[in-house]
């Protein structure tokens, strides 16, 4: 039988509605020859059949496909049939069905050459068409569990495509690695590097809950269960891949990686490299074997809490400081498990050091700060006061010192002054009292703290949730500290010159204006149409256009907002005439 007469008899039969008689064709021992020395064009016949509409209207044809593929991997498997196949994967535009079904057949020429060059050359085209799928849509983490037929098109091609490539390792590791004498160091270290990239896009933009669907009806074992599991086959130690996280978060200079290219053993050639595997697939690999409870038993207990804190801060960060909520939502997640490592303030002074803490501070405050979703801000904030439980006192002030510094938004800055009278708390509670809030120090803060940038001139509209803060601090600390352990009236007597006196007179000021913005909002109100309208500003910016009924409603809450100061003001002018301490104040 010629090729012609192969060809035609084949697509004949594909077409047809009996595809499976071409299955029965390819059983037959006559044509062998035949199909050995023409597998190429036999592929090529086979493969444009592989597509999603006739997976829909003729599922039947699709598995006798897959069956002949198979048939000429068993029957006349070879290097150059390997090459064929990866050329179709090459060529299937991203095609979830072709690239799945093509897999199988690979996975059996792989298991039958044992050819460690092969299995590299088909695992980075596997990564070549992974990173190319397309990532879904940001969103938010969701609450409920997602049906995997409720997502969308994008999602479901990434988790069948996932699915094909854990069925793939499953027998490339078990047969050929696990089983053979063939299964060297530098095989094992190709497949977690592999394995390790696959961490990254487009899987860590998947919804958590669609980590951990069941991999099929007949294994319980979820996706990232699978993916951890079979790594563990390959290495006994998981967290080892931290020493290249470290190196990189020390920014230690590697070789070229064209230095290292004939010592393919070199841990740092498979696992160093950003461009082998990305710092996403290295974070959402910690975060997902960290914050999963059945991958515990794979996180060696040899690693002290810090080393592991100090690494996946890294990582970490490297997630929140992007743009993309999932990520940054992982992120948080993932310093989460990494604060649950750290014993309570145990993390000292000399850890601070290390920028990875200001280079996660400055990302998080500026989650709090701008992120879109309010849900990720009221995340972020409970980080950052997840952050400072594990720090000591002394380490605490030092970052309370970088914050105040650096922080130039009201909401924070009220926030930070809260933190700092919780740590003020803490250390009158140590017996006798630690000195990290006291004296000078404590003065450093106060400064930093209580100042009002243009004096009475202040916008305190602007400013105000950071002027509560600090009039709830002093009238804390006026009445909890009436001995001056803390030295809070060594300095009384500037903050009442510097900033108190200012304060009323802000007030006072600005409420006057305020009651001036409500007489102009009630006039317009009265006022014909085309009469230019009153415009309302906050921190020299006007605010949205609104009518004057909602002008006039958020005026009304200005107003509320400086009786509350002026209330709490009032409190700590009586705190410092009837509290002064019985010791006497340093001059």
């Amino acid at each position: 039988m010629t090729l012609h007469d192969l060809s035609t008899k084949l697509e004949e039969f594909l077409n047809s509605e009996t595809p499976e008689r071409a299955q029965e064709f390819f059983d037959s021992p006559a044509y062998d020859e035949v199909f050995r020395e023409h597998k190429k064009q036999i592929i090529n016949i086979i493969t444009p059949f592989l597509t999603a509409h006739n997976a829909a209207k003729n599922p039947q044809l699709i598995q006798c496909c897959e069956n002949v593929l198979l048939k000429i991997a068993q029957k006349h498997c070879s290097t150059d049939l390997i090459l064929e196949f990866l050329e179709e994967v090459e060529c299937s535009n991203g095609d979830a069905l072709k690239f799945c079904t093509i897999l199988k057949p690979l996975t059996e020429c792989l298991c039958k050459t044992q050819d460690i060059n092969a299995t590299v050359w088909v695992l980075g085209t596997i990564k070549l068409y992974v990173e190319d799928l397309p990532v879904p849509e940001d969103e938010i983490p969701e609450e409920e569990g997602e049906n995997l037929a409720d997502a969308d098109s994008v999602v479901t091609r990434i988790i069948e495509v996932y699915k094909a490539i854990l069925d793939f390792l499953c027998h490339i590791i078990l047969d050929v690695v696990i089983n053979s004498k063939t299964a060297t160091p530098e095989l094992r270290n190709h497949l977690l590097s592999f394995m390790l990239s696959l961490m990254g896009k487009p899987f860590c933009f998947l919804q958590p809950k669609l980590l951990h669907l069941p991999v099929s009806s007949k294994k319980n074992e979820s996706l990232i269960e699978s993916i951890v599991s079979t790594m563990g086959l390959l290495s006994g130690d998981l967290l080892r891949f931290l020493q290249f996280v470290d190196d990189r978060n020390k920014n230690i200079k590697l070789p070229e990686s064209t230095e290292l290219e004939d010592n393919v053993n070199s841990e740092i050639f498979h696992f160093g490299y950003e461009d082998k595997i990305s710092n996403l697939a290295y974070a959402h690999f910690y975060y997902c074997l960290l914050g999963t409870e059945s991958l515990q038993k794979f996180i060696p207990q040899v690693y002290h809490p810090h080393y592991i804190m100090h690494t996946c801060f890294y990582l970490s960060n490297c997630l929140i400081k992007t743009s993309k909520c999932m990520l940054i939502s992982k992120g948080l997640e993932l310093m989460k498990y990494i604060l649950d490592l750290v014993d309570s303030q145990s993390v000292g002074c000399d850890a601070l050091e290390l920028d990875v803490h200001t280079k996660l501070l400055k990302s998080i405050t500026k989650v709090m700060i701008s992120c879109d979703s309010n849900e990720l801000r009221k995340t972020a904030l409970t980080r950052l006061h997840d952050y400072f439980k594990i720090l000591t006192l002394s380490a605490r002030y030092h970052t309370l010192l970088y914050l105040y510094k650096t922080v130039d938004h009201s909401g924070l800055f009220g926030v930070i002054t809260g933190i700092f009278k919780s740590s003020i708390t803490m250390a009158l509670d140590e017996t006798p009292p630690y000195t990290a809030f006291t004296g000078e120090r404590l003065g450093v803060l106060l400064k930093l703290a209580c100042k009002l940038q243009h004096g009475c001139n202040t916008d305190l509209v602007e400013v105000s949730d950071e002027v509560i803060a600090v009039l709830n601090l002093l009238r804390f600390l006026l009445i909890r500290d009436k001995d001056n352990t803390t030295g809070i009236w060594d300095f009384m007597h500037g903050l009442e010159i510097d900033y108190l006196k200012p304060l009323r007179e802000g007030i006072h000021l600005s409420r006057a204006h305020w009651h001036v913005k409500i007489k102009d909002l009630q006039e317009e109100s009265k006022r014909a149409k085309g009469v230019p309208e009153v415009t309302l500003t906050v921190g020299g910016e006007p605010l949205p256009r609104m009518s004057v009924k909602d002008k006039l409603t958020m005026s009304y809450q200005v107003l509320t907002t400086f009786d509350v100061m002026e209330s709490i003001l009032v409190r700590v002018n009586e705190c410092i005439s009837s509290n002064k301490p019985t010791q006497p104040m340093k001059t």
